[in-house]
């Protein structure tokens, strides 16, 4: 950390640089809250210069967010930026964040008490037309007069990205529940915000259903044949090779709370069995040892 908060200056490129700010601030905040907090071996100059390192070269990009685009770049952010808040004694930035994720995550995942359209992302127009927003969320549609509706009605728990292809599902989820976790460290619930916790659960079990080997139908996207010919390769029927993290998650509303998710219970048992999310795991442990020493 020392290395790179006397070395990198600026993320580079319209395109990645600020979902790769992003990406870096997340796993660099989390790192640094540890080792302040932990150990006496980070020097207080230190200490400063990477509060300030944060500041300069990752928030400019980050702050505001990515409401225009996909949610996994959204959420990214926005997890991102609630850990540099916290690094950084910032509460209003802290709240920002909040509000943010608030905004966004009934427009990343679906109720049906949403009515027959997706939320619309708030700081954005670019979604003001039915043809924007279903184009946005992959969903097939038909014309009603002049009116873009659904093709078939939206159901629970789908996200913004489900048509589009899971690994972007599990990066858009996982930053959304790690936002959440890491909120609950805090001292501040939303994992029980609004209908929230609903949307949470119904979006894990609907995507590891899947990943359990249920066949997709037709009325979900357009079906099996649409997946498997997507162009990231949807679902090959190896949930094992996806970027889903939903041991945060689950741990919360299943161990915690006590609530049934068994599609969920089974699609982490078969992920730790083959050893593609070993790492991960260690996110709740993580989570736990934080909650204890950046209380």
């Amino acid at each position: 950390m020392n290395a790179w908060s006397a070395k990198l200056t600026r993320h580079v490129g319209t395109n990645n640089g600020p979902l790769q700010a992003g990406w870096a601030a997340q796993a660099f905040t989390r790192a640094a809250e540890i080792v302040r907090h932990t150990s006496t071996r980070w020097a207080s100059a230190d200490v400063t210069r990477f509060s300030t390192f944060l500041r300069n070269v990752f928030l400019p990009l980050i702050d505001q967010g990515w409401p225009w685009g996909n949610g996994n770049w959204d959420l990214t952010m926005i997890d991102a930026t609630m850990g540099i808040a916290i690094f950084t004694d910032d509460k209003p930035l802290f709240d920002s964040a909040v509000t943010q994720w608030k905004n966004r995550v009934p427009a990343y995942i679906y109720s049906t008490a949403d009515g027959e359209y997706p939320v619309r992302p708030k700081g954005t127009n670019d979604f003001a037309s039915n043809d924007a927003l279903l184009k946005n969320w992959s969903w097939p549609t038909k014309k009603v007069g002049t009116v873009t509706k659904p093709l078939y009605p939206l159901v629970n728990g789908l996200s913004q990205e489900t048509c589009r292809d899971f690994n972007h599902v599990g990066l858009g989820l996982t930053s959304l529940i790690n936002v959440a976790e890491t909120a609950r460290v805090q001292g501040v619930d939303l994992y029980n915000y609004s209908n929230f916790g609903s949307r949470i659960t119904q979006s894990i079990e609907l995507h590891s259903k899947y990943l359990n080997g249920a066949t997709i139908p037709s009325t979900l996207c357009g079906g099996e044949s649409v997946f498997r010919n997507a162009k990231v390769g949807f679902l090959d029927k190896s949930p094992y090779a996806y970027t889903l993290n939903f041991q945060v998650a689950y741990n919360h509303y299943a161990n915690r709370l006590g609530q049934s998710l068994p599609q969920t219970a089974l699609a982490l048992t078969k992920i730790r069995a083959n050893g593609k999310l070993e790492q991960r795991l260690n996110r709740t442990a993580t989570f736990e040892l934080l909650s204890a020493a950046a209380k």
